[in-house]
């Protein structure tokens, strides 16, 4: 199950366009405040107790990893450290260079800070029932003066019909 997952979503990446634009992956945070790398005592300091946590199994990495839920949202820590989210409400939402989008936000409003990604987004992928999505690909600090890219991103889904926000996560290739 999870290799055709893992197929399905690399169909999608592999329809969007290579020129698309790169996010820096540390202007990337949660609520403004939570950064990658952030531990468990960081993001609770900054996000409160979360709803519920657990633990769990990471098959592609083959490491344990904590879930923190805040509502229907979820943040992934391996090795102690935030590597990944998946947003569904507006308990969290994502800051990108001062610029806040969340759940129920008009897609339209990622035009200005992603207008490639944002022309390359997907209305109808045809080929299977994938939701209208939008991908932006990720660079990060490789030494104190550069960034380069890197195999992740962060994957937006929105409804066709209302061009809303339904979904905001990271994921890897």
């Amino acid at each position: 199950m999870r290799a055709l997952l893992f197929i399905s979503l690399l169909s999608v990446v592999s329809n969007f366009a290579i020129s698309q634009e790169y996010g820096s992956k540390n202007q990337f945070k949660i609520k403004g405040t939570v950064s990658f790398g952030a531990t468990k005592s960081e993001i609770i300091s900054s996000l409160g107790s979360p709803t519920s946590e657990q633990n769990d199994y990471n098959e592609m990495h083959e490491i344990s990893v904590l879930v923190l839920r805040y509502g229907g949202s979820k943040l992934f820590l391996e090795n102690g450290k935030l590597v990944s989210f998946e947003i569904y409400d507006n308990s969290l939402f994502i800051q990108y260079n001062g610029h806040n989008f969340r759940i129920n936000d008009p897609i339209s409003n990622l035009q200005p800070l992603f207008p490639e990604s944002y022309s390359k987004r997907k209305m109808n992928l045809n080929e299977v029932d994938y939701p209208p999505s939008m991908l932006i690909k990720l660079k990060a600090i490789a030494n104190s003066t550069s960034e380069v890219p890197v195999d992740e991103f962060i994957y937006i889904e929105f409804s066709e019909s209302t061009s809303r926000i339904t979904s905001i996560s990271h994921r890897t290739y």
